[in-house]
Order: C-alpha cells, then structure tokens, then sequence
C-alpha cells in the first residue's frame, strides 16, 4: 500500500478538528496529517486543541515562526514548501476549514492506480459557513469540463498529486487568491494524463475567505449547467 500525506496549514480555526478527524475516519489506512501552524501567534491555541486528544493516525505538527500566509497567500507557500519535505506517495492539501468524506484518499488512490493516470481530483459538497449541506458543486470545480463561467478549474482540496509531479509544480502555488486555478493550469498543460474520481468526496465550506463565492453563485450556475447537460452531467457516475 502506497502512502499518503494530507497538508493543512492553520491559524487555529475551531474547524480545524473537524478536518482532521476526517482524516482519521478515512477507509485508506496509510494517512498522515501533517498539521503546520502558520506563526507563533497562533502556536498555544493549536497545542490547546490537541492536547489529549487521539485520532488513531500519525499526526505531524509543525510550528512556523512566522505567518507566511499573510499578504493573501492563505495557505500556498505552505503547499509549496512542504511538497519539497514530506516523503509520503500521494500528496493531498486540506484547508482548515473543509473536511473530507470518509472514502475521499481511497478514491482519490484508486482513481490514479485503476486508470493509470498521472493525478486525480474530486467533486465537492457545498456547505453553508455554520456547517449546513447546501448543494453538490456542479457549476466550477470541474477540472476538464468548463464552468458555467467558461474557465476551468480544481479546488485545492480536491487534489491528489503523486510526490514526483508534486515537486515539480510547487513552485507554481506562488500565486496569491486562484492559486487552485494557477495549478489546475499547469497540471493540465504538463501532465494532462489526469482523471476525475467522479466522487464527491470533499465537503466545501463557504465563507473561507473575502474571495469566497456564495450560496447564489452555485445556485445559479448549477441551474445553468442542469440546463445545459440536460441533468446528465457527464462528470458523475
């Protein structure tokens, strides 16, 4: 069994053990959660968090000096820098503030080994900022079909990147906000050899950040796409 990684960078969002025990509830066995903490001013209220807790997994938790995703970098030079340190076989990247179905890394795994191809990305749940199940994504993160916005992209948590190709892009998440869009692009253009798992297997939570989009907007473009496919979307089992 090949190994894998999931990389969440924080600020000590209450969310973050929601992330992680979805990491601990994955069906693959061979998972680790490397935690790293995005500055020393967010540092005791991590430790707080996990102090005494047990989630039956290898749990890394990294502690930076400095809050490196200041600026609007969020979470992208962690993904870049960590591509380089870690030596698991399938790379996954987490906010915090997002949690995984307990099936996502097999899937994601399964997808890459039963295909053949060189990565793998998921479908995503949307979910309202209180936690609440709105709607299935399927109006944007699509990967090798168009949003309804006519550009295409992969979420950041719906990846699942072999270590080699993983180092060889990190370079790339030096991108600010549409860092997911910046990687889609280069994945697509350098190792187009790439499948979706047909799983909606990430659970998305609105209101991340001052960029997120809104309930609205998948309301909308889903409406658009239903349209569009008829309802037989050719991205679903």
């Amino acid at each position: 069994m090949k190994s894998a990684i999931v990389i969440i960078p924080t600020t000590g969002a209450d969310t973050l053990i929601q992330a992680v025990e979805s990491i601990s509830k994955q069906t693959y066995k061979d998972v680790t959660a490397l935690i790293v903490v995005d500055g020393k001013e967010f540092a005791s209220k991590v430790r707080k968090m996990f102090f005494g807790r047990g989630f039956g997994i290898p749990i890394q938790l990294v502690y930076l000096e400095e809050n490196v995703g200041a600026g609007g970098f969020y979470g992208q030079r962690i993904y870049a820098s960590f591509s380089h340190l870690v030596n698991k076989d399938y790379l996954f990247f987490l906010d915090q503030d997002n949690w995984y179905e307990p099936t996502h890394i097999e899937s994601m795994i399964s997808t890459i080994e039963s295909t053949g191809s060189q990565w793998a990305y998921s479908l995503r749940n949307i979910y309202s900022p209180a936690g609440e199940y709105l709607l299935q994504d399927n109006c944007e993160s699509l990967g090798k079909w168009s949003a309804w916005t006519n550009t295409n992209m992969v979420d950041t948590n719906c990846y699942c990147i072999p270590k080699e190709i993983a180092i060889k892009i990190a370079s790339f998440w030096h991108s600010g906000w549409g860092e997911d869009r910046v990687i889609f692009n280069v994945l697509h253009n350098n190792f187009n050899n790439y499948e979706c798992s047909s799983d909606y297997t990430i659970n998305y939570r609105l209101g991340g950040n001052e960029g997120s989009v809104t309930k609205e907007f998948f309301e909308h473009g889903n409406k658009i796409m239903n349209e569009t496919y008829n309802g037989k979307y050719p991205w679903k089992k």
